[in-house]
């Protein structure tokens, strides 16, 4: 297994800063990063782009500032193995959802090399080449984190010479099908979603755990206000084509699709990659299944096969958008509102999971689940204020206690301030 320096050992100047920029903004550019702002430009036009792009690397960028050492990190992990492993667990299979369920919009039958899906059939081997690296002596992942951006940005390049950004030019693609005052409801869940949910990636930690204070600082600027911006800045530049080939408007061209295909199954194998590191780094001795990533796979392909099946989705969207939005739910809903109340301190000190809190955040997530299927599936997002509310105001039902203080060691756990 790939081990990576400690922070004492890490090399002074810039160079190993940058290097682990390039492997956090590899490691955040998801399937969500890739896709989401296809959605969001087609629902709210340019300003959809905009609400997603600037919370998402300022709430990425702000863990580097608000976690100022590896203790903490690795306090943090610890108190919150179990959740960092599910979100983990989670993102695996939400790529695998997704790389399914896009393939035959990306890679159309009348294309060439659609009819036999050889590029489907080489994800998993790749896949596994990827992870066989990521786990092997002496392989420095922050290259191949920056081979991978690389190679985005020739994909990026071919996309242009395909003349994808020619949909920018046609209304239908561009023009929003939804009232711009909806974004104002959505907005402030992608707020709390992407504030909050990087302090469950165990990706980030690892990396942050591998750095002092102000290369910390270097890494997460620069590989997030830089090398990530680059990456959704090129999904803004292919949204309105994808779309198109979405609705069945106008079809890839060949070149654009196998580069477009390229780009994203590429990003997705590394994230997969290095999310399937960091449940083995964080198992548990004899308390891990070494199924647990296979099952995650398994059941994200099980669930976009499901959705090609489906004879139709809800609310005018189809079955295979409707599975998107709904393990987007995990990151606008689940994993930030267990940040909000298990991460944080509470008055007592207490730090980490416990009975109340996991009742307080069940009971949270279940009053607030139907106002977030009405926000996101039904599209009426006028139902996601009360819903966030709900999820927010259910801290005052943690334990308040006294305000003499934790040990350093306990607030060490916590993320965010509250």
């Amino acid at each position: 297994m790939t081990t990576d320096p400690s922070p004492s050992s890490a090399k002074p100047g810039v160079l190993a800063p940058l290097g682990w920029a390039a492997f956090l903004a590899a490691s955040w550019t998801w399937i969500i990063g890739m896709f989401l702002p296809v959605l969001l430009v087609r629902d709210y036009g340019i300003w959809g782009f905009v609400a997603f792009a600037l919370p998402n690397i300022i709430g990425a960028a702000a863990m580097g500032w608000v976690i100022t050492s590896p203790a903490e990190s690795a306090a943090m992990v610890a108190a919150h193995r179990a959740a960092g492993r599910a979100f983990s667990l989670v993102t695996i299979a939400f790529h695998a959802y997704v790389l399914v369920w896009l393939y035959p919009t990306l890679i159309p039958p009348g294309l060439p090399l659609g009819e036999t899906p050889l590029l489907a059939v080489a994800i998993p081997p790749l896949t596994i080449i990827t992870v066989a690296l990521l786990f092997a002596r002496g392989v420095r992942h922050a290259a191949i984190a920056a081979a991978a951006l690389a190679m985005s940005l020739v994909l990026g390049a071919m996309l242009a010479a395909g003349g994808v950004a020619d949909a920018w030019s046609s209304s239908t693609p561009t023009t929003p099908i939804s009232p711009a005052p909806d974004l104002l409801w959505l907005a402030p869940v992608m707020v709390f979603g992407f504030a909050l949910c990087p302090y469950l990636d165990l990706t980030f930690h690892r990396a942050r755990r591998n750095l002092d204070r102000q290369s910390a600082r270097l890494a997460f600027g620069v590989g997030f206000g830089v090398f990530f911006a680059a990456m959704i800045l090129l999904t803004l530049f292919y949204a309105p084509a994808l779309r198109a080939a979405m609705d069945g408007a106008a079809a890839l061209p060949w070149a654009v699709a196998i580069a477009l295909f390229s780009h994203v199954a590429m990003q997705s194998v590394f994230t997969v990659g290095v999310h399937t590191h960091a449940v083995a780094a964080t198992a548990a001795p004899r308390r891990s299944s070494p199924l647990a990533v296979p099952c995650a796979v398994l059941s994200g392909v099980a669930a976009a096969l499901l959705s090609h099946a489906a004879p139709s989705g809800l609310a005018g969207l189809s079955a295979g958008e409707v599975g998107y939005r709904l393990f987007m739910a995990f990151y606008g809903l689940v994993f930030p509102a267990y940040a909000w109340l298990c991460m944080i301190p509470t008055r007592d000190g207490r730090v980490g999971p416990t009975r109340r809190k996991a009742l307080v955040l069940a009971m949270a997530i279940g009053v607030a689940a139907p106002m977030f299927y009405m926000g996101f599936i039904e599209r009426r997002e006028v139902f996601l204020a009360p819903g966030l509310l709900v999820v927010l105001m259910s801290r005052l039902a943690l334990p308040r206690g006294r305000r003499g203080g934790p040990a350093r060691a306990a607030q060490a756990s916590a993320a965010p301030s509250a």
